[in-house]
This record gives structure tokens, sequence and C-alpha cells, in this order.
């Protein structure tokens, strides 16, 4: 299907582009131009539609690369990390935080044209910032412990904990509806 839209695109542009080789004076071109284009148009946005798509049906059953278990999977060890956090040392806590972020939350983030072609743009945007600012908080998180200061490091993780849980739960609402 992906091959039609190309196309329709492919038509347009050739139609567009031979009413463009008359002169301007002349009206017939101007519409066989303006009627490529808009051939053109549609034919790029039923390609990205299709592409959209596509990126939603093949990441909706492989945990590794699917938005929603993506984010599932970003819960339980930051969760772990906040309640392990008085026992830890400064060096232990920026380990963890550096592990966090790149096991489970930049593969979520790398997936964030999936998790809107998944849930649409509206409720996709919405969960992606409050992602992102748990990932703003775990750098600071971060930031802080490696600056030896655990108390702010603290405070920021429990900020990035609760963000993550709201993207969770707004997650599960746009998933249940």
């Amino acid at each position: 299907m992906t091959g039609v839209w190309m196309a329709i695109f492919a038509i347009g542009i050739a139609a567009a582009i031979s009413g463009s080789a008359k002169t301007p004076a002349d009206a017939s071109s101007m519409t066989i131009f303006g009627v490529g284009v808009g051939i053109a148009v549609v034919g790029l946005i039923g390609w990205w539609w299709r592409q959209g798509q596509a990126a939603a049906s093949d990441d909706a059953g492989d945990p590794r690369t699917d938005p929603v278990s993506l984010l599932r999977a970003v819960l339980p060890p930051a969760q772990a990390l906040q309640a392990d956090m008085d026992a830890l040392s400064e060096a232990e806590v920026c380990e963890r935080v550096d592990l966090l972020l790149l096991t489970a939350v930049q593969p979520l983030v790398a997936q964030r044209a999936a998790l809107s072609a998944r849930l649409g743009v509206m409720k996709g945007a919405e969960i992606q910032s409050m992602v992102a600012f748990g990932e703003r908080m775990l750098n600071r998180t971060w930031s802080a412990a490696s600056d030896g200061h655990l108390p702010e490091a603290r405070a920021s993780l429990f900020e990035a904990v609760a963000a993550f849980e709201a993207a969770a739960e707004a997650l599960e609402q746009a998933v249940s509806a």
C-alpha cells in the first residue's frame, strides 16, 4: 500500500513539473500545475499516514520496541532506586541513574514517533511531555549526586518517579479507552 501512495506522489510531481514547463500566461498550465501539486500533497500525506500505521503495528508485539511496554518497564527500576536511595553513596546513585537512563528511558524516547502513531498526536505528546520531564529530573538527580548533594538528588528523583507514574497512568487510560 505504501507503493500506491508513492505512485500518487510521483504522478502529482510529474503533473506539476509538466504544468510549470509552460509560460505562466497560459491558464491551463497553471491549472495543471495546481492539480499536480494537490495530487502530490495527497500522495505524501497518504504515505506518511501509512508509514505511521506500519510503525504502530510493527511495534505492537515486541516489548523491546513497543512504547507501551517500554514505558511500563521504566517504573519498577525507578521506584527501586527511590526505595534504595537512602542506602546508596553518591557514586552508586550516579551509576544506577546511568543504568536506568540507558536501559529504560532512552529506548522509550527513541520510540516517540511510534507512541504518537499508536495513541494519536495529542495523547502521545502529553505522555511524551511527562516522560521528558522525568528524564530531565533523572539527569538532575545524577548531577546533584555527582556534586555530593544527596538531598537535592533525592528530591529530583522523587519528581522523576512521580512524572513516570503520571505518564504510566495517562498511558493506561489512553490504552484502555
